[in-house]
């Protein structure tokens, strides 16, 4: 008996062994869809780029050389060089001012059109998907939305409500929440009939608790990645607009007002469109590789497989 009570002692039980993997396994899955986004090469270059962006954009008064809406016609023209580091514009505007300056545009019209069409189009795929009475309504009213071509849809609300910042966010909000209402009534329609949710039913919690802690809750992966998917779009939706003179006043420099700018100038001053064409080439796709870096890191399917190679 002595002896048992020893090897037992000495020897850990599989309960131990088992408390002792969950202990050090479970954080590492909490933690695993960090280390897939940032082990991404191209996820990493994105965030890194992306946040040069936002740091350029949001503190553009202290890094631009000049004034962007500064004319100096002694100076138009120039090439790049140490005064102007990419020259300036066929008014003597300095190019690189400009381009950060135009950078805040495209952001909040980014920031703003991806948290209206995502709040509003969950709502509606919530409703939509939970609801079946409602289904039909909405989603014809989404079809009917979504019948219209974007960039038409966006022309003719900012035609109607004026050419002002409000409207192109407004306008680009609503070409986008079909999409997103689509998406998440997709998934409530799969999450719904799930052996969780009827357990809920059956102890009686309300609906609106319902969806939010369990529907919503689990719809907010795909919701995520399709937001930097409805960013990337909005900017050059909205640089779009921009350049056939259908956003905000032309005197505020944005990314699409500077290509239409340059594109009559391209044989002569070739950096007046090909800095703002670069930089807007490069910031839709790294707002489409971090989406799906970020598709690939909270794919449920994507950390079983790294948690369980980990384990090996």
């Amino acid at each position: 008996m002595s002896a048992g009570k020893a090897s037992a002692a000495g020897r850990p039980t599989l309960r131990s062994r088992q408390t002792g993997w969950r202990a050090s396994y479970q954080p590492d899955r909490r933690r695993a869809w960090h280390r897939i986004l940032l082990s991404s090469p191209g996820s990493m270059a994105s965030l890194i780029f992306l946040g040069a962006v936002i740091v350029l954009s949001v503190l553009a008064p202290f890094f631009a050389p000049a004034d962007p809406t500064f004319i100096d016609p002694s100076v138009r023209l120039r090439p790049p060089s140490t005064a102007h580091w990419l020259g300036t514009d066929d008014l003597g505007r300095d190019v690189f001012s400009r381009l950060i300056h135009a950078g805040r545009v495209s952001l909040v019209v980014a920031g703003s059109v991806t948290f209206a069409s995502a709040t509003l189009g969950a709502l509606i795929g919530l409703l939509a998907g939970y609801y079946r009475r409602l289904d039909g309504l909405l989603m014809r009213l989404m079809d009917g939305i979504m019948a219209f071509p974007g960039v038409l849809l966006a022309i003719a609300v900012v035609v109607a409500l004026g050419p002002r910042l409000r409207s192109v966010m407004l306008a680009l909000a609503l070409v986008y929440v079909p999409v997103v209402a689509r998406l998440i009534r997709a998934t409530t329609l799969l999450i719904r009939e799930l052996p969780y949710v009827e357990a809920a039913h059956c102890i009686g919690l309300s609906d609106g608790r319902i969806l939010r802690r369990y529907i919503l809750a689990n719809s907010l992966s795909p919701l995520i990645v399709q937001c930097t998917f409805i960013a990337a779009y909005a900017i050059l939706a909205e640089s779009s607009l921009s350049f056939l003179g259908a956003s905000v006043n032309p005197e505020t420099p944005t990314w699409g007002n500077m290509l239409r700018d340059g594109q009559r100038l391209i044989s002569t001053a070739w950096w007046m469109a090909v800095a703002p064409g670069v930089t807007l080439f490069c910031t839709v796709l790294a707002c489409t590789v971090l989406g799906d870096g970020l598709r690939d890191a909270l794919d449920p399917r994507t950390r079983e497989r790294r948690n369980d190679a980990t384990f090996r």
